[in-house]
């Protein structure tokens, strides 16, 4: 925002140039996950608005400003379009919703994994982690014990939407 005292969906913001704080695991000034701003507030490092005239949720932390939606929010927008006969609703980016274990494409249902109790630190930690490094599909070798044409249970890598980008860019 170019201004610290503009707390509304009418602020002028700064665009590329942001002077936002990045999120931990996405580390790009202006895009922030949920995941991340939840745990922001969860910690009580900020407050939040509902904005009525956008129907959003705004989230102040530090000289942060973020637009998002709680729950609540979501909710109220799927009765509202429902109600108007739209053809459905969708969500922006589901994975980065809620902090994600390392995928495991031979399990993809686990129903034991408690996925509110991810350990958030570790698991950004190799956000931008080459790829064919760990993943045997791409050339690769891991430090994870795989069977031959396997993919390893477990990536290192928490942050999937990243980790795909770079793997579609490595295969074009």
């Amino acid at each position: 925002m170019s201004s610290n005292s503009c707390t509304g969906p009418t602020c002028r913001f700064t665009g590329p140039k942001s002077g936002a704080t990045p999120g931990r695991c996405t580390k790009t000034a202006g895009y922030i996950s949920n995941a991340e701003i939840f745990e922001i507030l969860g910690a009580g490092n900020g407050s939040t608005h509902h904005d009525t005239g956008s129907d959003s949720d705004i989230a102040l932390y530090g000289d942060n400003w973020v637009s998002f939606m709680t729950p609540n929010t979501t909710s109220g927008r799927r009765t509202k379009y429902k109600g108007l006969n739209f053809g459905g609703t969708s969500e922006w980016a589901v994975d980065l919703t809620t902090w994600m274990l390392p995928f495991d494409p031979i399990n993809i249902f686990a129903s034991n994994v408690d996925w509110t109790k991810a350990p958030p630190k570790s698991l950004c930690a190799d956000i931008n982690r080459d790829p064919t490094t760990v993943i045997p599909a791409l050339g690769g070798t891991t430090p994870v014990a795989t069977r031959p044409g396997k993919m390893p249970s477990s990536t290192g890598t928490a942050c999937q939407r990243r980790i795909r980008r770079c793997m579609v860019s490595r295969q074009k």
